[in-house]
């Protein structure tokens, strides 16, 4: 990293460079962000978020830690806390940071999946750990009838081995995980967002959506699950987001609260700054007018 960063305009490229899934190198400036601005609760929480992504989650939960240490009511670091615990099969802990995210954000349906999920596994646990009575062993009494001798033949004769014992080969393989990106672009009124992601139902996924955030959850084949969680630019319209489910694709409109262009998806941390999108009118072509090719006849003759 041979430029010179300020903490803002490092945490800005390391934002640019999560959102375009390229975690390691964000890692980085969100690394030298924090190392110049260590106070920086949004800075933490965003490189919790990368942490999880890189499968560091015992970063992401010191990470998470640390935001809630600055910022005591921030629904959110309760959130990152909750995942990185989950996923350290933490669950008890999880699903407390889950339940006082809920009580400062009940709005945020993503608690109420994860308390769910916490409870799931907490009672699988208990179903695991269920203690059985152990079998009293009696003294057998002597038996009156002799003991029969084995006969030669059930030896294996000198040069003939055992058969050997048949085993079950079972395929170990696991899923592998699907590679999901997304692409975004702007008109004068919406933000559009398309996530690749195939055969995903609404039933599957899980949305969050609120005036200056979205965050869509997949379940993938291995167990794990995508997470496309965003701070966006500007303020939208919640109310008026359409989502549509493709086979090869989610499709997301966003209505933008003004006819801003946004400089990214992604909140930079800088003001909004008025730069109208310039609204393209469709113009109307005039019918031509038809000559009179008779009067132009006369005027010749």
């Amino acid at each position: 990293m041979s430029e010179v960063y300020s903490a803002e305009s490092a945490l800005q490229k390391a934002n640019s460079l999560f959102v375009d899934e390229h975690f390691k190198e964000a890692l980085e400036y969100y690394n030298t962000s924090l190392e110049l601005d260590s106070d920086n609760a949004e800075a933490l929480l965003k490189r919790s978020t990368c942490h999880y992504k890189l499968d560091n989650f015992t970063d992401a939960l010191s990470d998470a830690n640390a935001a809630i240490k600055l910022q005591p009511q921030n629904s959110k670091a309760y959130l990152r806390k909750g995942v990185a615990c989950f996923s350290l099969e933490e669950y008890e802990t999880a699903k407390a940071a889950f339940e006082k995210g809920q009580e400062l954000d009940a709005s945020n349906t993503a608690f109420k999946t994860w308390i769910r999920k916490c409870a799931s596994e907490l009672e699988s646990e208990g179903a695991s750990t269920t203690t059985t009575a152990t079998p009293t062993t009696s003294t057998p009494t002597p038996s009156t009838q002799p003991t029969p001798t084995p006969s030669p033949t059930t030896a294996p004769s000198k040069g003939i081995s055992a058969p050997a014992q048949s085993t079950i080969q079972t395929d170990n393989k696991t899923p592998s995980e699907p590679k999901i990106r997304h692409e975004w672009y702007q008109t004068a009124t919406h933000v559009f967002i398309t996530v690749f992601a195939r055969n995903i139902s609404k039933d599957q996924a899980k949305t969050d959506i609120s005036e200056k955030s979205f965050c869509i959850t997949i379940p993938l084949p291995t167990g794990k699950e995508f997470q496309l969680d965003i701070e966006l630019f500007d303020k939208i319209v919640p109310e008026q987001t359409q989502i549509s489910y493709l086979t090869t694709k989610i499709e997301i409109k966003l209505k933008k609260s003004s006819n801003l262009r946004w400089n990214s998806l992604e909140d930079t941390g800088k003001p909004v700054v008025a730069q109208p999108l310039a609204t393209t009118t469709p113009t109307t072509t005039q019918p031509a007018k038809k000559k009179n090719w008779d009067k132009i006849v006369q005027d010749v003759a």
